[in-house]
């Protein structure tokens, strides 16, 4: 005989050994709130739930909890109050500064050591590079994705102040995937920059921030896919010899682009009207997009698209609005 859902769900707190709960797609039922009660708790899976969900407000009792899985969106991951008690989690996606007035601030992500995904925003509510300090991203030695975002709708841009927040922000040195948005500093961090310290980083992406010196990525010798977007300030885009392991390069709404090239030091094979004999670089590239650069004058290598001997893996090509 079959128990109906409504039954199990209100005799769930008699459950306290559980381990794994996954609550499928059910329109008419809320995750039952007596979920904080399963304190051996390790895996909640929550993706497929379609419904509106509220979160109890003890759900940072939970403290065995490594994962929680969420729609793809991870809001669900941002009303979790007091989430540093969750020392085990492996992925918050999703972490609001400032949401609530308590149990929000960054000092909630120091003890988390154990993440693998995070994705801090709200930046722009931290005021102090001390505060932002506290999140300790350096300590976070299995951390291997990571997306700092700045609310421009929200905030007034002190650059100044989100220059320190940003390089207070540095994180461990094995991460792969880095994501920044909507940073108001005139600058990149130096430990993007001159003072390159994430050589494991796989994945780049810059979406809207106002900084008028660049990282050279010089050093970013395993980078495999490299995204720049909504961005007025770079000039001149330097293809750099560590991308020959790019895989994906889209360069969008890139308003003040007008030039690509190689470094200086190549140069003057340039002005010869020959290519530096390294400059076929692009061996595993698989999708290439240029979108919306209005200045963009050319390409060193736009005569060589087509060509096999450069692009070899090229999937997708898309070149419009430039």
């Amino acid at each position: 005989m079959r128990c109906p859902v409504e039954s199990m769900l209100r005799n769930f707190s008699g459950l306290v050994h559980l381990r794994y709960l996954c609550l499928g797609i059910n329109r008419w039922l809320h995750p039952p709130l007596n979920i904080s009660r399963f304190y051996h708790l390790r895996i909640l899976d929550l993706e497929l739930w379609k419904d509106s969900c509220n979160l109890p407000k003890d759900m940072s009792n939970l403290a065995k909890l490594c994962h929680f899985y969420t729609p793809s969106d991870g809001e669900l991951h941002s009303d979790i109050c007091s989430v540093g008690k969750l020392k085990l989690l492996e992925e918050l996606k999703a972490f609001r500064v400032n949401k609530r007035e308590e149990g929000f601030g960054p000092k909630q992500l120091e003890h988390l050591t154990k993440l693998r995904e995070l994705g801090i925003y709200n930046l722009e509510k931290i005021p102090t590079e001390q505060e932002a300090a506290q999140a300790k991203l350096m300590e976070k030695k299995y951390l291997r994705r990571l997306t700092l975002d700045w609310d421009r709708k929200l905030s007034i841009v002190e650059p100044g102040v989100e220059a320190a927040v940003l390089e207070s922000l540095q994180p461990h040195e094995d991460l792969e995937v880095l994501c920044i948005r909507g940073h108001g500093g005139s600058s990149c961090p130096t430990w993007l920059g001159d003072e390159f310290a994430v050589e494991a980083l796989q994945s780049l992406w810059l979406d809207g921030v106002s900084w008028e010196v660049f990282p050279s990525l010089g050093k970013a010798l395993d980078l495999r896919e490299l995204r720049l977007e909504r961005i007025a300030g770079p000039k001149e885009f330097i293809i750099e010899r560590s991308f020959c392991k790019l895989i994906k390069l889209k360069l969008m709404w890139l308003g003040g682009f007008e030039k690509c090239g190689f470094p200086s030091e190549q140069e003057s094979s340039l002005v010869r009207d020959l290519l530096p004999p390294d400059a076929h670089m692009f061996l595993l590239l698989q999708v290439l997009v240029i979108r919306n650069c209005s200045k963009l004058l050319g390409f060193p290598f736009s005569n060589h698209i087509v060509s096999p001997d450069w692009f070899p893996k090229l999937q997708e090509l898309e070149i419009c609005d430039c």
